[in-house]
């Protein structure tokens, strides 16, 4: 999977630019307030901030990635693109700021096993990665928790299911010619390295109505049927990232995360 041009770190700001692979633009977009200027910080000593730091996450570089992915956004929404292709380009635009900028946050590594893009922190034993959310990322109601907009794939599944501590035999075909495929030896040997590791999940939304992208660092609590998760087990909520973005008919929330996490 391609991805965009990483995301290109500035100083004072922190502001985000990207070049378009959408098509849509070859020029460097104008940053306005909701690209990533005046954006609400959480106070000092915040304990989401503190135990995201703890993980080895800053939320300085979430935010920075929320910021990318807007602009990612913006350049490709025009007539000329597929209809998911903004949503899609957020995600990437997430991911690739992400891909570049944690590692200099912690010891962050970038992998793709099964075609699920992760990073991954030996020091932390954290597998981490980005996925839409539904309505309910980044807001606590009683009774009610997000999960993800889209199904997931095996992996998820088996990420998932081992936060729970739950067995995950019966997710694997134990044929000899499956087992014997490059792409399964793959899949096993990733979940081995990573037999010790919690999984956490980058949820974001997009809310048309309250012009903001809620975004939360959450770990799932085992899987439904779909792969989508069934509870969490921590939730460390950020506060919403603020836009100026007018969506009309859209659903900016469409093609975000693409199509990933499935064996070919």
């Amino acid at each position: 999977m391609d991805l965009a041009p990483p995301a290109c770190r500035m100083t004072a700001l922190r502001q985000v630019w990207f070049t378009s692979t959408s098509g849509a633009s070859n020029e460097v977009p104008k940053l306005e307030p909701g690209d990533g200027l005046n954006q609400p910080q959480p106070p000092s000593g915040d304990p989401v901030v503190s135990q995201l730091s703890a993980m080895g996450i800053e939320h300085a570089t979430l935010a920075e990635a929320i910021g990318a992915g807007s602009i990612e956004r913006k350049l490709a929404r025009t007539g000329y693109c597929a209809k998911n292709a903004p949503g899609f380009y957020a995600w990437n635009g997430t991911l690739s700021s992400l891909s570049q900028n944690m590692p200099n946050d912690g010891n962050w590594e970038r992998s793709d096993p099964s075609n699920l893009p992760v990073l991954i922190n030996a020091d932390h034993k954290v597998v981490f990665t980005v996925s839409s959310g539904d309505e309910l990322t980044g807001q606590r109601i009683f009774g009610r928790s997000p999960t993800t907009k889209n199904p997931k794939g095996r992996l998820t599944n088996c990420l998932q299911r081992r936060n729970a501590n739950l067995d995950i035999d019966d997710l694997f075909d134990n044929s000899l010619d499956r087992l014997q495929s490059s792409t399964e030896k793959r899949l096993l040997d990733f979940l081995e390295s990573t037999k010790d590791f919690k999984y956490w999940i980058l949820l974001v939304y997009t809310d048309v109505k309250q012009n903001e992208i809620r975004y939360e660092v959450s770990e799932p609590h085992d899987s439904d049927a779909n792969g989508r998760p069934v509870g969490w087990s921590r939730r460390l909520i950020c506060p919403p990232y603020q836009i100026e973005e007018q969506f009309g008919d859209e659903d900016p929330n469409d093609g975000f995360g693409g199509a990933y996490d499935f064996s070919v």
